[in-house]
């Protein structure tokens, strides 16, 4: 998973975007080496975090490693 790949939210917990909503990831922000904070751009071009836990990739890379 890398910047500039389109993204599905899945299980959106408090952005207060619905499920569905697609975006783009524009950053990626290491909080912990285990954990990291994706910065998405929306459709009313507003940039949100979001945990991995909340979304999809449509397409993209796919590049999955054990720190995402």
């Amino acid at each position: 998973m890398v910047i500039g790949d389109l993204i599905t939210l899945t299980n959106s917990q408090t952005s207060g975007y619905r499920n569905g909503t697609t975006g783009l990831i524009i950053k990626i922000e290491e909080v912990r080496k285990d954990l990291k904070l994706f910065w998405i751009m929306l459709p009313d071009d507003n940039t949100v975090p979001f945990w991995r836990l909340e979304f999809e990739v449509v397409s993209g890379s796919r590049r999955l490693d054990s720190n995402s």
